[in-house]
């Protein structure tokens, strides 16, 4: 999957988006140059009003919301469940799953995360939301409902997220 800038609102999406998820504009083929790529474009589908000025500004707010994000995951995943011993219920993993979605998300509390059951590889349970089907809402920058398109691991062993992908963007995880 390649990433293009959107001729309308000059985000990055997908090349293979039918429109822009943040501004609605049909997507046109991409240019034989190769696409620029970095870290804001990631996220675009759920943070698309965030300032793509090279400003100091629009760079620590990135690294600001990322890092506080990810210590909020990280401290979630391991007080889940810490009171019990063996493994942990796919109740409670899909519990941890929901809730690093709504980190990632631009509004947290509008998000919108259906049930899904889990499907069980060794020690992981992995739960998946697929646009068009059991899809996770998300809020845009204009306060616009997007669909998304989620994917997240949690070992129940540690009681862990071990990695979440959004929109084919892992946002957590190796």
């Amino acid at each position: 999957m390649a990433l293009i800038k959107c001729a309308e609102c000059s985000k990055e999406i997908s090349d293979k988006a039918a429109a822009c998820p943040g501004c609605g504009a049909p997507v046109t083929p991409p240019s034989s140059s190769p696409p620029e790529r970095n870290n804001e474009g990631a996220y675009a589908n759920i943070w698309p009003d965030m300032e793509r000025s090279g400003s100091a500004k629009g760079k620590g707010l990135l690294g600001l919301a990322g890092a506080v994000a990810a210590a909020f995951v990280a401290y979630s995943c391991v007080s889940a469940g810490s009171d019990a011993n063996g493994p942990m219920k796919e109740t409670k993993a899909l519990a941890l799953c929901r809730e690093a979605i709504r980190t990632f998300a631009k509004d947290p509390s509008n998000a919108k995360v259906p049930s899904a059951g889990a499907t069980t590889y060794g020690e992981t349970h992995l739960f998946t939301w697929a646009i068009g089907k059991n899809e996770v809402r998300l809020r845009n920058g204009f306060g616009m409902e997007v669909p998304a398109s989620v994917s997240c691991s949690v070992n129940f062993m540690t009681r862990k997220v071990t990695s979440l992908t959004i929109n084919g963007e892992r946002v957590f995880g190796s």
